[in-house]
């Protein structure tokens, strides 16, 4: 029997179509996909404009050997397009991808109610709990590191912090999201960089190819050489985005977000 669809479910299906055309994405080129769990934080997907509170990336392997990127993206969404693709071996790919990585965010979620139940019991202190569902609702980097799983892993577990374990993982857990922040915000700088470039005001920029040099090195070592090539690339930036130019066909293209999303979690 066939779905009959909403009208606004229909224009997302068309955001997340055009997106997908706009990289080459066919369903005739596909090869394959992988999944992967972002972690839990608000966002939009970058698919369909959904509101999404788990975010996942979407890898899809192209004939040519060529792979494309995109995230982060909603379960519901890869889900939704993944049915409508013909029955093949990448169809197959990506939705055991995608069940892989979802069954990830239910282990996560489980861990939890876990915690709230620590927490409840005065078994953990609020702050050890927000720790904790940090850590777990953190990104791959920060949930994979060894030493920061194992200790939560047996808190948990265990009911608890034991000795001086809490002061310990703590300043662990600091010190790593401090360095996940530094690269999130050369990400960031990166996109809006990017942004600018896809919108012709880099090129009506009178600095536009200093800028893109530094661009170059910025997105080669991940990292800028100095505080004060840091304040030159953001005059440069800021000078860039302030021009007035023509809008592009793709800032026509799409609508504002859409708020919320069938994914609700607990409000942790």
């Amino acid at each position: 029997m066939k779905t009959i669809k909403s009208k606004r479910a229909l224009a997302f299906d068309a955001k997340r179509a055009a997106r997908f055309e706009a990289r080459g994405v066919r369903v005739d080129n596909i090869t394959g996909a992988t999944v992967g769990l972002l972690g839990k934080a608000d966002a939009s997907c970058t698919l369909c404009d959904h509101a999404i509170l788990w975010q996942y990336v979407l890898h899809l392997s192209m004939e040519g050997k060529t792979t494309e990127t995109f995230e982060p993206v909603g379960s519901s969404c890869i889900q939704s397009w993944a049915d409508s693709l013909p029955h093949s071996e990448a169809q197959a790919a990506i939705l055991a991808a995608l069940k892989l990585a979802v069954e990830e965010a239910n282990v996560i979620k489980a861990r939890f109610r876990a915690i709230n139940a620590l927490v409840k019991r005065e078994k953990l202190a609020e702050v050890q709990g927000r720790a904790l569902v940090a850590f777990y609702s953190g990104p791959p980097s920060i949930r994979d590191n060894i030493f920061l799983a194992d200790v939560a892993y047996k808190a948990v577990d265990n009911g608890g912090f034991v000795g001086r374990q809490w002061e310990t993982w703590e300043r662990a857990l600091d010190r790593a999201f401090v360095a996940f922040d530094s690269r999130d915000e050369i990400r960031a700088f990166i996109a809006r960089a990017q942004a600018a470039i896809d919108s012709g005001r880099v090129e009506a920029s009178p600095r536009g190819d200093t800028l893109l040099d530094i661009l170059g090195k910025l997105e080669k070592f991940d990292a800028f050489y100095s505080d004060r090539q840091k304040s030159f690339f953001i005059a440069l930036l800021e000078e860039a985005e302030a021009l007035e130019v023509e809008p592009t066909q793709d800032e026509f293209a799409f609508g504002a977000n859409t708020t919320d999303y069938d994914e609700k979690e607990l409000p942790l």
